[in-house]
C-alpha cells in the first residue's frame, strides 16, 4: 500500500502517516536564524518566490514557487487548489498569475503512468528579469547532498524534548528530540540535506508521485534542514558536474507531532527528473543550457540545442547571437540585423523599421547631448508595440527643439 502523507499545510486528516504542510526551510544549526541570503555557491536562490493567494480567507505571501524561465513557475498542485494563487511574489516584485495557463503534468512511469500528480506549471503575465534554470534529468541518488530554498515558518532557538507519548518535558533530554515552529515568524531560508532513499512512490491526496526524501537528524551539520509549514512547492537544488539543477519540489513530511521539526522527520520532494520531458515541452523557449538562448532557436540555426554560443557574433553583422534572438533576426545572414529603417520628424515623429510579429516594441528620447554624464533616455511611447513586418512604424509626439531617438526591442 501506499503510504498517505499529510500536505504541508493547515487543514488535519487522519492518514496512514500524519504528515504536515510545507513552506520554510527550517535549519539545525546555532539559532536557526542564519541562511536567509544565498548561499556563495548559489543554486537558484532568486527563482524561488512566494504565492500570493487569492481564496478568501486566503490573503497574503503563502506557499512556494519555483521560476523555471519563459515566463512559467512550477509548484505543488495542492497549492493551486488550496490557495487560488493569483500572483507570486520574487524578490520584491508581483508577478500576476495567468489564470488560464494552469498545466498540471502527469505521471510518466509505470505503474501509474497517464495519472494526474501534485505538481502544476503555470505561467505569468509580465516577465520575470530572472536566469532559466536547468532541470535535472535523471534521479538523484541516494546519498547525495541537496540544498532546500523554502518560504515559511522559522524555528525557536532552543531544543525541546519529547517522552515516548509526545509531551513536551522540561528535562534535558527525552526519547524525541527537536525544534518548535515558529509560527509567527516566516523568511526564506536554504539548508542542506542528503538523500536518504529515492524511488518512493507515494499519495499526498492530490495525486501518486515518484518522490525522493530527505530526514532531518542532529549528526547533518549546521546548515542541516528540515521542510516546515509553507514550504510546499519549494525548490530542491543537486549540483551536476559544476552545473546546479533543479531536482525537486517539496511536498510534504511525515510530522510527527504538530508544529515542531523533530530529529527523525522525512521531507519528501516529488522527483522533477520524472517530468522534464513535460516541462520542456510546455516552456517553449526552453534553454537546456542557460546561455539565453532557447533549444528550439539554436537547433534551427545551428543544428542542435547546444551549438550555438550566445556571446559570438556568428555572421558578422556587429550583433551578438544573443542580441539577434532577442530582436528575432536571423544570425548566419550577415543582412539580417535589428536596425532604424527611416525616421521623420516633422508635427510628430515617425521611427520606421522591420519589425518582427513576435517581438514588442518602444521609442525613447532624451534632449541631452549623447556624450551628457547625465544622459537620460525617456520613453516616448508607453505602451509596447507589436511588430507588423516590413514597414512598422511608431509615430510619437514629441516638442522639444532638440531631440535624439532610439528604438527598443522587448521579448513579449
Amino acid at each position: 500500500m501506499l503510504p498517505v502523507v499529510r500536505r504541508l499545510f493547515y487543514i488535519f486528516i487522519t492518514l496512514l502517516l500524519s504528515a504536515g504542510s510545507v513552506l520554510a526551510v527550517l535549519i539545525s544549526g546555532g539559532n536557526g536564524a542564519v541562511n536567509t541570503t544565498a548561499p556563495a555557491d548559489d543554486p537558484g536562490w532568486s527563482n524561488v518566490g512566494s504565492i500570493r493567494a487569492g481564496k478568501p480567507g486566503m490573503a497574503g505571501s503563502r506557499a512556494g514557487a519555483v521560476y523555471l524561465g519563459d515566463k512559467w513557475f512550477i509548484t505543488a498542485e495542492h497549492v493551486h487548489d488550496m490557495d487560488g494563487p493569483t500572483g507570486v511574489v520574487v524578490g520584491a516584485v508581483c508577478y500576476t498569475v495567468d489564470s488560464n495557463s494552469w498545466t498540471r503534468l502527469q505521471n510518466t512511469q509505470n505503474p501509474y503512468k497517464g495519472t494526474d500528480t501534485d505538481l502544476s506549471l503555470f505561467q505569468v503575465k509580465e516577465r520575470p528579469d530572472l536566469p532559466s534554470l536547468r532541470i535535472r534529468s535523471t534521479a538523484v541518488s541516494s546519498g547525495n547532498n541537496v540544498v532546500m530554498i523554502g518560504n515559511g515558518y522559522d524555528r525557536h532557538t532552543d531544543l525541546v524534548y519529547w517522552t515516548a507519548n509526545w509531551e513536551l518535558t522540561n528535562a534535558v533530554s527525552g526519547v524525541h528530540t527537536g525544534y518548535l515552529w515558529n509560527t509567527s515568524s516566516k523568511i526564506l531560508r536554504w539548508g542542506t540535506n542528503r538523500v536518504s532513499a529515492v524511488n518512493s512512490w507515494m499519495n499526498d491526496g492530490y495525486g501518486i508521485i515518484r518522490a525522493f526524501r530527505t530526514t532531518f537528524d542532529s549528526t547533518g551539520g549546521s546548515n542541516e534542514c528540515q521542510a516546515a509549514l509553507y514550504d510546499s512547492g519549494g525548490g530542491v537544488f543537486y549540483k551536476n558536474s559544476g552545473n546546479w539543477e533543479l531536482a525537486g519540489i517539496m511536498l510534504v513530511v511525515d510530522e510527527m507531532t504538530n508544529s515542531a521539526a523533530v530529529y527523525g522527520t522525512t521531507t519528501y520532494m516529488a522527483d522533477l527528473s520524472d517530468f522534464r520531458v513535460q516541462i520542456t515541452n510546455t516552456l517553449v523557449n526552453f534553454d537546456s543550457d542557460i546561455d539565453g538562448l532557447p533549444d528550439w532557436w539554436e537547433t534551427k540555426y545551428a543544428n542542435n540545442a547546444t551549438n550555438m554560443s550566445a556571446s559570438v557574433d556568428s555572421d558578422n553583422d556587429g550583433f551578438t547571437n544573443e542580441k539577434e534572438w532577442l530582436a528575432d533576426t536571423n544570425p548566419t545572414n550577415s543582412a539580417s540585423f535589428f536596425e532604424i529603417d527611416s525616421f521623420a520628424a516633422e508635427v510628430d515623429q515617425t521611427v520606421t523599421f522591420i519589425g518582427s510579429t513576435a517581438r514588442q516594441y518602444q521609442v525613447f528620447y532624451t534632449t541631452n547631448d549623447l556624450t551628457a554624464t547625465n544622459l537620460t533616455w525617456i520613453t516616448a511611447n508607453t505602451n509596447k508595440i507589436w511588430g507588423a513586418g516590413t514597414n512598422s512604424f511608431i509615430t510619437v509626439t514629441n516638442t522639444a527643439d532638440k531631440a535624439f531617438y532610439r528604438l527598443k526591442v522587448n521579448l513579449p
